[in-house]
């Protein structure tokens, strides 16, 4: 079943220099690694913290032990089970390496007594499986965010709740921050543009905007299934020049077309769940889902399929959010939610090249709509 995430968010006043360290790691600064512990650490957030460490190591050198057994683990399971397992206690990243021999090899193949075996299985595949979800967490939900709205910006109460639905991603293009979700989110909301309220998580106050744009003014059924696209350009937080986390599209995206068939794929955001409006507080819970499933094929051009795994909760509200492919073991963004059917499993979803099509002529000055804001 696809997990669940209340708040999951991490706590991201800082998002802009979560960012750029996340990005001066993946190009092989141990330093970066080391400062994202440190962060972490500072907030009390230990594992973060073990698992940033763990990332500075791994970069900064492979110990002669893991060398040896990544050289001999498709000849010698047994010995490469033993000098991972040295190399683990010297703080080298191997948990995987590890998982990956318990599920291919018994324990006479490795050496090992049966119930040790057990044991050491059971240990290491509960790593990966944490380590995994860390992963896909802090990269997928940091800047996936509900669509919220309030009229005045503030505390929320009776007379100035917070309400709202469907799903969004935080990405950059071109030197400029976006907040994109699915037109048709905003349409089937009624909502006042006007009135949208970007709240990274623990963050006081709401970004500022400068206003919406969308690739057509025509309305369902008149408008192409391509166009159904919104973006808010994002000015920043109210009265600083302050940073803030967004995907950077121009590194970590490829055309959905890139997909081969049957290729993992990972959509995240904020379905309609039981429990997620507060009606104490008069403000929305945050509860976000990431589904994994597989590229199934395209429905017509421009829009692709995802067939899901097995779900227990609708996927209505998941429009707007981003889906993600691995490519060389990265995660890259390949589309946008516009659909989803818990029943069918399937999750149609729009082509990257669109939304940064949108984005690329906004920053070119030929947007076809702006909003009335």
């Amino acid at each position: 079943m696809a997990p669940i995430y209340q708040e999951a968010q991490e706590p991201d006043p800082d998002g802009d220099f979560i960012g750029t360290k996340i990005n001066e790691w993946k190009e092989g600064d141990r330093q970066a690694a080391l400062d994202l512990a440190e962060f972490y650490e500072g907030k009390g957030q230990d594992d973060f913290a073990r698992y940033w460490r763990k990332n500075a190591d791994s970069t900064e050198h492979q110990s002669q032990e893991l060398l040896l057994a990544l050289a001999v683990k498709n000849t010698d399971p047994a010995l490469a089970h033993e000098l991972f397992l040295r190399a683990f206690f010297l703080l080298q990243d191997c948990v995987d390496e590890l998982s990956d021999l318990y599920r291919k090899h018994n324990h006479v193949a490795l050496g090992l007594s049966h119930d040790t075996y057990i044991e050491y299985a059971l240990h290491f595949t509960a790593l990966a499986k944490k380590s995994d979800d860390l992963d896909l967490r802090s990269t997928i939900l940091t800047g996936t965010r509900p669509v919220l709205f309030q009229t005045t910006p503030g505390p929320t109460t009776y007379d100035n709740a917070q309400w709202g639905g469907g799903s969004l991603f935080v990405m950059r293009w071109g030197g400029v921050d976006f907040a994109v979700t699915a037109l048709h989110v905003i349409e089937n909301l009624g909502a006042n543009r006007k009135e949208f309220r970007l709240l990274l998580p623990d963050s006081p106050v709401p970004l500022d905007m400068y206003g919406g744009i969308a690739p057509s003014r025509l309305l369902p059924p008149d408008r192409d299934e391509l166009d159904d696209i919104y973006a808010w350009h994002i000015k920043g937080y109210p009265g600083s020049n302050g940073g803030f986390w967004a995907w950077n599209l121009e590194r970590w995206s490829k055309p959905a077309t890139d997909l081969s068939p049957g290729q993992q794929l990972y959509a995240a955001g904020y379905p309609d769940l039981d429990g997620r409006y507060d009606w104490e507080n008069f403000r929305v819970n945050e509860i976000a889902v990431i589904v994994t499933g597989v590229a199934a094929g395209i429905l017509l051009d421009g829009v692709h399929v995802m067939d899901t795994e097995e779900i227990d909760h609708e996927l209505n509200l998941l429009s707007g959010g981003p889906v993600f492919a691995k490519f060389d073991d990265k995660f890259f963004y390949v589309g946008m939610v516009i659909r989803g059917n818990s029943q069918s499993r399937k999750l149609n979803f729009l082509d990257s090249k669109y939304v940064i099509k949108l984005l690329d002529n906004h920053n070119q000055g030929h947007t076809a709509q702006k909003s009335a804001e």
